[in-house]
């Protein structure tokens, strides 16, 4: 059953990750579709979780998350992934540094990735008579979609079994 949860887990993961890069969104619904599996999970899976904790860990996100959103850090849709995320973690500290630990290497590798690939394309696109029309994600003045480093780093966790075993 751990595996199932763990294939729609990485089901929604992808589809974070294709919302964000195109789109640079985290739609809602996948957000709510992260927490309303929860309760599933704990109802369908034996397991000895500590939901109080597990919620006190999502309060923490989302105080830390509101703060980040304030001085404009992180996007509100990334801050709501990192809250729906949370919950699945729960009152693991070694999880949660690694989690913590894995977005920022990740997104510190997506963002220099796309600062060479967007400037690359500055020059390439300096010697062309017609200006290119790139996507949206490789133009110079568009945001890191972070969702991918977090959608990374949660499924690094999640399929080396330190979410929960399967």
């Amino acid at each position: 059953m751990e595996l199932a949860f763990a294939i729609i887990l990485t089901g929604l993961l992808a589809a974070v990750v294709v919302f964000d890069a195109t789109k640079f969104i985290i739609p809602n619904w996948l957000n709510l579709a992260f927490i309303a599996l929860y309760p599933i999970f704990l109802i369908l899976v034996p397991n000895n979780i500590d939901i109080l904790s597990a919620i006190a860990v999502m309060l923490c996100f989302f105080a830390g998350g509101y703060l980040l959103f304030q001085f404009r850090v992180m996007g509100g849709g990334d801050i709501k992934l990192l809250v729906a995320l949370s919950l699945w973690i729960g009152w693991q500290p070694q999880a949660l540094m690694m989690f913590g630990f894995w977005t920022a290497i990740s997104g510190g590798v997506l963002s220099v990735f796309l600062l060479i690939v967007r400037w690359y394309l500055i020059v390439i696109g300096s010697k062309m008579k017609k200006k290119p029309d790139y996507p949206k994600l490789l133009r110079w003045d568009e945001p890191v979609p972070y969702g991918v480093a977090i959608s990374y780093a949660f499924g690094y966790l999640l399929w080396t079994g330190k979410i929960f075993e399967f």
